[in-house]
């Protein structure tokens, strides 16, 4: 028997340093975390996760334009102010979570997901600024002079945070679409001549 043929009876032993053991066994965990997910579909859940916040927003547009509240009609600006509203922190953080989900997944409904929260995050945007302009149009009391400084400061801390939403439903819908474009260069490379395989030099 050759020195390269292995005894079954010997036990084996393992070679590898430290640092290339915890490197597979890395790898292994997260392939086994990925057959997971696989399995777990979260492509659907995403998909319904962002149906379920889109269709939350658009009852609440849909109620600020019917223009009641109790047994009252609102004005236009009241309307703007409850449309405002529609763009905070539901949207925002339902679309990055939708985001989160999608971009976990390997599934084909997976880009429908990120199209969703892109504009979640583009309509939390949009909603903040007609937010800002509600803010400021908000009539300031004329008496007294200490009720004019506090509404002025109302005014400003109301529209600086519309622009934070804004500016937050920005990112989102930025973060989305270069998660989507990931995941459709991705796709494409896969479906390529070469079935996803990079050439070997």
């Amino acid at each position: 028997m050759s020195d390269e043929q292995l005894d079954p009876r010997e036990p084996l032993i393992d070679v590898r340093s430290p640092a290339e053991r915890w490197s597979d066994a890395g790898r292994a965990r997260y392939g086994s975390l990925q057959t997971a997910v696989d399995r777990g579909r979260l492509d659907v859940a995403a998909l319904v996760w962002m149906a379920i916040v889109l269709l939350l927003v658009a009852l609440q547009v849909y109620l600020a334009l019917r223009g009641t509240i109790g047994f009252g009609r609102i004005g236009w600006w009241d309307k703007a102010t409850i449309i405002a509203e529609s763009g905070g922190l539901l949207v925002i953080f339902g679309s990055m979570i939708g985001i989160a989900l999608a971009a976990f997944s390997r599934g084909n409904r997976r880009q429908l997901a990120l199209r969703l929260a892109m504009i979640g995050g583009a309509w939390g945007a949009a909603a903040s600024m007609l937010g800002i302009a509600t803010a400021v149009h908000n009539p300031i009391a004329p008496n007294p002079i200490g009720e004019i400084t506090r509404s002025g400061e109302l005014k400003a801390v109301q529209a600086l945070s519309y622009f934070g939403y804004s500016a937050l439903g920005l990112v989102v819908a930025v973060v989305a679409w270069h998660v989507l474009r990931a995941h459709v260069d991705r796709s494409e490379l896969d479906d390529g001549p070469l079935g996803g395989a990079l050439p070997v030099s």
